[in-house]
């Protein structure tokens, strides 16, 4: 409300603004565009499907959207959106290569996917979504040997609901196998707290927003570890160091599958669901409306 002339620019012009609405009119097409505010998710549901709403972007739930997949009124398009989440090994207490390996073995990542969470997500085959240019699928199999634990191991995770229940289906998974694993849910801050105390042996968590392939040394670099940066399972890798140095960032993904500091699980969807009427609409990584500019 405090905004009483907001400031147009590029090819549209703003025609009015408040807190619930704005409207925009396209410089030379004449067009108009209205954003509306619905907070009320079911609302927002409610009037896509009476077409009150033209098109959605990174806005319904996984039940909504889902629901929608079979409806001829409508065109959902997805493409891996810029987060990677993982399960973590804690370094300190995991260092055993052979036991990491082991324990990546036990996830089945395709199952998790399909059937925890009905597709929402993208199968995730590194740090980097596919669509990065130095992308390099790495899924050999590297030899190991089953492995016994005499203790249960700590699993800490936030309160995010998806990871409760993926950590919840660990529990029961790995408990077949005579491991046993506990849970540990913080909210955000003391979640930090605790795996940087050394409190967990695994931990769940994400990698959000990253745009270039520099994340590796930052998430994964020796010279990143907390406080300096997000490497948070306090890996050291001298090999892995040196490839980041030089650039070398298929070799980076190479050793992170070697000799991985964590599993990585999948990666986000974004997405836009609009009426087939429409035409030159499609998502970005980023989650932005980019297709505005093409209309």
């Amino acid at each position: 409300e405090k905004i009483k002339n907001p400031i147009s620019c590029g090819q549209y012009i703003t025609k009015s603004f408040n807190y619930k609405k704005a409207i925009l009119e396209h410089r030379k097409k004449k067009f108009h565009i209205s954003f509306e505010v619905i907070l009320d998710d079911q609302m927002k549901f409610l009037k896509l499907l009476k077409k009150e709403v033209n098109f959605i972007s990174n806005s319904l739930s996984l039940s909504q959207l889902n629901s929608l997949r079979n409806n001829s009124d409508f065109i959902i398009k997805e493409i891996p959106a810029l987060s990677t989440s993982y399960l973590s090994f804690n370094m300190r207490k995991l260092s055993d290569l052979n036991t990491r390996l082991y324990l990546r073995s036990l996830v089945d990542k395709k199952y998790i996917i399909k059937n925890l969470f009905k597709d929402l997500y993208f199968l995730s085959n590194g740090l980097l979504p596919d669509f990065f240019k130095v992308f390099k699928k790495y899924d050999n199999e590297i030899p190991f040997t089953k492995v016994t634990f005499n203790k249960p191991l700590k699993l800490i995770t936030t309160t995010n609901p998806d990871f409760l229940q993926l950590a919840t289906y660990l529990q029961q998974e790995n408990k077949k196998k005579n491991i046993l694993l506990q849970i540990y849910p913080y909210e955000w801050s003391l979640y930090v707290k605790k795996i940087v105390d050394n409190e967990g042996d695994l931990f769940l968590g994400s990698f959000i927003g990253f745009i270039a392939p520099d994340i590796f040394p930052f998430a994964y670099g020796s010279d990143f570890i907390p406080p300096k940066g997000l490497n948070r399972s306090f890996y050291q890798n001298a090999d892995f160091d040196k490839a980041n140095l030089e650039q070398n960032y298929t070799k980076s993904q190479e050793i992170l599958w070697n000799d991985p500091p964590a599993i990585f699980l999948w990666h986000g969807k974004s997405y836009v669901i609009f009426d087939k009427r429409l035409e030159g609409i499609y998502p970005t990584a980023q989650g932005r409306l980019s297709f505005l500019n093409n209309l």
